[in-house]
């Protein structure tokens, strides 16, 4: 193929976005081609891989002063992979983004750019891992907008009239195959189309990238111009035609014999900042949506939106955070009529949890079946305890299962992707690596074909990285991606999510850095706050109105919140209809006293004002406090939800209190195993003979006189005798009634006496 035609049709070109690529290239060819390149009005950006590698600070550069960009990869790829990500962020991707050609002439082979990636370097070097995936990414966006090169011998060839890029030339193949008439690279007016398509009395705009259709920098003229011909317009993205061919075909057919698509109803109640939100369709987006914002309208109407818009349901997936949000999300998009699934093997924009996705990919690509939560942590527990016992001797621990560190160890290593070198071991001050142990468990993973809940985002992870092929369907296949609760990701949902959304980087993600409560399994609120580096071209969005609250509730949460140093930030106001209401503090002296002012308040409240019971709601942060909080309720007849399904004493921790409190109130009919555990939590370091030795009453309060006992074990026995006298001395003191007597004992003064640390309760 002849450069000829390119330039005597470079004004099309240029509008179109298409470039060109040419693999396996030396330094003659690239000057002879920039000497072409100047004697056209255009101007650009060149520069080679190499001055790039020697640049000590990439400039920021006005991207409307330039046409177009030119790239010289001079060096071999592991070179190039220093430069990637600014080469990426700072020229590549903006420039796609803004449908401007690029010229990337390399002396590598094309097999260079893409294939499998050693999955287990996310433990041993992470940030090679994004290099590649960087790599690939380029290599997508060059074949999509470039017309493609694999050798500088095709430059002179002149074997047809027409150029195209892979994906035209896929679109071209395919109608000659089927036969249906059409033309190439058609003049219409004073703008030139991809192809005119010509099924029965019908006639076809066939546009092969997409891009100028949602395309913000792109004039909205130009589709305009052309309907005005009565011709209708499809627009192909590129994944589109890679992935699947004959569904394009049958969306040229469609097109031909029916009239435009159906639109979906968007909610009229819409602010100005959800509609900002929903109407930003092409490239990254970072949504900030605080308490009562209105969150999950604005993702149902953006999916709406975007379907409103041309973009096929088949290309979008929505990521929940948890089944709830998942549900919630699904039914309200089937309320509205739109094509929705739960699976992405099916037709229909595919709603899921992240956890879901990756059992899914899971199941496609090992065959592995989750056994359920309970049988998959003894089953972790079993595996977790052959790997460490082959390189370490696990001792017994008293009050503590010593598998527990390794098990967080376990979570901490699949979930925040840390260099195993740095994972250690503290096991009682004994320092112990946990690389062979992990790789061991690996080992006996693979072997079992197991799998659990958190290797449904880090095997998927895994998979994909390994999975060239299945990765490559899946970023074909999804094109928009809509993130839930995006400030409770960890490092490796995070992976994922930047895996799947590659080349185009369409990420539409919904969060609140004033929110993340799920520190505790590895998530950052650097990944929301730090988005807009990450992501260039991102655009930021605040949903800024509060529906739920009323006005001195919003303006006091405002104010305490504008206290957070890492956060971004933003003015929220209430909806102008709201309320002035009543805010009030009240500080209690424990959480037992707190949920009794709770009761109190909603009794006087409802007598007051005659409420209903379903009137009121009680938040609470900890699932402890339920149990408190429903025996005050019940005690008071006041009807609830249903509170947690384990019951409080069932529990281990449960077993103690109740051990506790049997010990203090009934003494005479307390059992042996409940000294024993009042004897054990905390841990007072008494030896089982001595604990064991102790089965009724009489023998606890005198245990500090028996025979054989060093000093501080008599300290430690009279200390925990004498507090439990202490109580119910007190508690005899008290005259209340009888019915009263369980509310007087404050769980925390309980708590903060007989437990040490509180963590090991909570």
């Amino acid at each position: 193929m002849s450069l000829k035609k390119y330039f005597e049709n470079i004004d099309f070109n240029f509008v179109r976005g298409r470039g060109i690529s040419v693999y396996k290239c030396d330094g003659k060819t690239v000057n002879s081609f920039l000497e072409k390149l100047k004697r056209t009005k255009y101007k650009g950006i060149k520069f080679s891989i190499s001055s790039l590698i020697k640049s000590q600070k990439i400039p920021d550069i006005d991207f409307n002063e330039y046409d177009y960009c030119f790239v010289f990869q001079d060096k071999n790829n592991s070179e190039l992979l220093k430069v990637i990500e600014p080469l990426i962020n700072k020229f590549i991707f903006p420039f796609f983004f803004r449908g401007k050609p690029i010229f990337y002439f390399t002396r590598s082979d094309k097999s260079k750019y893409s294939g499998p990636i050693e999955s287990g370097l996310i433990h041993t070097d992470f940030k090679y891992v994004i290099q590649q995936l960087l790599l690939e990414q380029l290599d997508k966006i060059i074949g999509q907008v470039c017309i493609n090169y694999s050798s500088p011998e095709f430059l002179s060839q002149t074997q047809t009239e027409y150029l195209y890029t892979p994906i035209e030339q896929l679109l071209n193949d395919e109608l000659l195959r089927l036969n249906i008439n059409y033309a190439p690279q058609v003049k219409l007016g004073r703008f030139q189309v991809d192809f005119l398509v010509e099924i029965g009395q019908s006639k076809i705009i066939v546009e092969c990238d997409g891009r100028d259709y949602h395309n913000p920098f792109k004039n909205k003229e130009r589709d305009k111009e052309l309907k005005k011909h009565g011709y209708k317009i499809l627009h192909l993205t590129g994944s589109e035609i890679y992935n699947d061919l004959e569904k394009c075909i049958n969306k040229i057919r469609n097109t031909a014999s029916r009239n435009p698509s159906t639109r979906y109803n968007i909610d009229i109640d819409l602010d100005d900042s959800q509609k900002k939100a929903l109407n930003h369709v092409s490239g990254p987006i970072r949504v900030l949506a605080p308490a009562g914002s209105g969150k999950t309208k604005t993702l149902i109407n953006r999916i709406v939106n975007l379907i409103n818009n041309g973009i096929d349901p088949n290309k979008i997936l929505a990521l929940a955070f948890n089944t709830r949000a998942a549900d919630q999300m699904f039914n309200r998009l089937r309320a509205k009529g739109i094509p929705i699934t739960k699976k992405i093997s099916e037709d229909g924009a595919v709603v899921k949890t992240f956890h879901s996705l990756g059992n899914e990919i899971i199941n496609i690509d090992l065959r592995w079946k989750f056994s359920g939560d309970t049988e998959s942590r003894r089953q972790t527990r079993n595996l977790i305890r052959q790997a460490v016992s082959t390189h370490y001797q696990i001792p017994p621990r008293r009050n503590k299962d010593p598998l527990d560190v390794f098990l967080d160890a376990l979570r901490r290593t699949k979930m925040e992707l840390p260099h195993i070198d740095e994972v250690i071991i503290d096991d009682n001050g004994k320092f112990i690596p946990f690389k062979n142990i992990f790789n061991e468990y690996q080992r006996l993973q693979a072997q079992n074909n197991f799998f659990n809940f958190d290797d449904m985002i880090y095997l998927a992870l895994r998979i994909l990285l390994k999975n060239n092929v299945l990765r490559n369907s899946l970023q074909n296949k999804f094109e928009y991606i809509l993130i839930d609760e995006f400030q409770d990701l960890n490092k490796a949902q995070i992976l994922l999510m930047q895996i799947l959304a590659l080349p185009q980087n369409n990420l539409f993600i919904v969060g609140d850095d004033d929110q993340m409560i799920y520190g505790w399994r590895g998530a950052e609120i650097s990944h929301i706050l730090k988005f807009n580096e990450r992501y260039v071209e991102s655009e930021d969005c605040t949903l800024s109105t509060n529906y739920r609250s009323n006005k001195r509730i919003v303006d006091h949460s405002k104010w305490l919140i504008d206290h957070n140093l890492d956060r971004v930030k933003k003015n929220i106001h209430p909806k102008q209809e709201k309320d002035a209401g009543k805010f009030d503090i009240k500080l209690s002296e424990s959480m037992w006293h707190q949920a009794y002012d709770i009761v109190k308040w909603i009794l006087e409240l409802k007598n007051e004002q005659d409420y209903n019971w379903n009137d009121f709601a009680i938040l609470f942060r900890y699932n402890t406090y339920q149990f408190i909080l429903a025996m005050l309720l019940d005690s008071h007849k006041i009807p609830h939800t249903p509170v947690d399904n384990r019951r409080l004493f069932k529990t281990p921790v449960g077993k103690d209190i109740f051990s506790y409190l049997r010990v203090i109130l009934f003494p005479d009919d307390s059992t042996a195993d409940e000294f024993s555990r009042i004897l054990k939590r905390p841990n007072r370091s008494l030896s089982n003979e001595i604990i064991n030795s102790i089965t009724n009453w009489n023998s606890f309060i005198n245990s500090a006189s028996m025979q054989g006992l060093q000093q501080w074990q008599k300290n430690k026995l009279s200390d925990v005798v004498n507090k439990i006298l202490k109580i119910q001395k007190d508690l005899k003191n008290l005259r209340q009634k009888p019915s009263s007597l369980i509310s007087m004992i404050s769980i925390e003064f309980s708590l903060k006496n007989f437990y040490e640390d509180r963590k090991s309760v909570v």
